[in-house]
């Protein structure tokens, strides 16, 4: 594989990253440029790298990778790892014109790569040239773009040199404007600084759902839920308020956790999903998200499984300075650290691809409703005790074999 990175990234020609959303028309623009087949390198959890050497226009050929983009979170640092090292000289941004919603969430990937989220100071890789290419106008009345994509991304885009294109990748419009401007911005006389040595890019990538990281990844959350100083209550009447501290997948999980714990599942899980999509839908703070209906049922199985296999910890009392009740009367404990100490496999946030083809999660019918898996049946949680400790006994050898070697 070394090898075959250093035979696409290494030629003596510019790198051009092509990132967006999924079904933005990449792959569409990479064939159009390149009709022979495409060089599939790098195929990974969360992100689908590909490399190809094209000749845009006469006398200005390059080597393209592309990535789908969308929902990394903690993954950035290795999609910058991936696509936008130092020997990359642009960035090929491509929107779907005609999928207005997503045009929040287009503007929020591209804020987090290059400023770690939308309103930080960091400013990644500032010289270099990004082009935006709205795609599918042919969609379009009149094939007429609002004007909002273009506003929202000068703004974010302001001081960067950057050009924005109306495009449609059928039938080439706007791609000789897009790729001549491009040209122009990459200087010929700029030689490519040869790739440095260091760890191969797909290993990088497969290291994400290790064993090694993931108990980095479970030391990290035990220390936070050790010392986090909200309470349960407090946590659960946030989220009622629309003012989460933070919304990532050990928020997710911990207020999973308690509802279920507080409710049982028929009513807890009613609640967990009326929560998060209202959260979702008004809360402000997640700029381009949408609710997931089978995302979260998946991980409301994965939570309630673990809560099953712990059934001779139910003389727990909540400390959470609260004095409701579940419905046998009896207070609950808020005790999530132990409760992630017991149910390891948790902090996998990318678990739900050991169950589902991430052409069934990702598609529209399961973010409106729930979908059952398409690879393996889910972990039935009447019959837990026995599932959970294997899937945490896995976990536990996995780890140690993994230290060893």
């Amino acid at each position: 594989m070394k090898s075959i990175l250093k035979r696409f990234f290494n030629k003596p020609l510019p790198n051009i990253s092509i990132m967006g959303l999924d079904a933005g028309g990449k792959t569409t623009l990479l064939y159009k440029l390149r009709p022979s087949k495409v060089n599939q390198t790098i195929p990974t959890i969360g992100l689908n790298i590909e490399a190809a050497e094209i000749g845009a226009l006469p006398h200005f050929k390059f080597v393209a990778r592309v990535a789908d983009v969308g929902g990394c979170g903690r993954f950035y640092s290795l999609v910058r790892y991936a696509m936008m090292d130092e020997t990359v000289s642009a960035l090929i941004w491509v929107v779907d014109a005609h999928d207005k919603d997503r045009l929040g969430e287009s503007v929020e990937e591209l804020a987090t790569l290059l400023h770690g989220g939308l309103g930080k100071d960091e400013n990644y890789a500032p010289g270099m040239p990004v082009v935006i290419l709205a795609n599918k106008i042919d969609l379009l009345p009149d094939c007429k773009v609002p004007e909002t994509f273009r506003a929202e991304f000068e703004k974010l885009l302001k001081g960067r040199r950057f050009a924005y294109f109306e495009t449609c990748f059928q039938d080439y419009t706007g791609l000789e404007e897009a790729f001549t401007w491009l040209k122009n911005e990459i200087s010929p006389e700029a030689k490519p600084t040869p790739a440095p040595e260091k760890k191969p890019v797909e290993h990088v990538l497969s290291d994400m759902r290790s064993p090694a990281a993931l108990s980095a990844k479970l030391e990290t959350w035990l220390e936070r839920a050790e010392t986090d100083p909200t309470s349960a209550d407090e946590l659960v009447e946030q989220l009622e308020a629309l003012d989460l501290p933070s919304w990532d997948h050990y928020t997710h999980l911990r207020l999973a956790y308690i509802l279920l714990l507080k409710h049982g599942r028929r009513i807890g899980k009613d609640k967990i999903f009326d929560g998060f999509k209202s959260y979702i839908d008004k809360s402000g703070k997640v700029h381009g998200k949408s609710f997931h209906m089978t995302m979260t049922y998946f991980w409301v199985q994965m939570v309630h499984l673990g809560l099953a296999g712990m059934q001779d910890r139910n003389s727990h009392t909540l400390k959470a300075d609260s004095k409701e009740e579940d419905d046998s009367g009896s207070l609950l404990e808020d005790d999530f650290a132990h409760f992630l100490a017991v149910n390891p496999y948790l902090v996998d946030g990318q678990l739900w691809a050991d169950y589902y083809s991430k052409e069934l999660l990702m598609s529209p019918e399961a973010k409106q409703g729930v979908q059952f898996p398409d690879i393996k049946k889910l972990p039935d949680v009447l019959v837990p005790r026995a599932t959970v400790k294997r899937e945490v006994e896995k976990w536990e050898v996995d780890s140690v074999t993994s230290t060893v070697l």
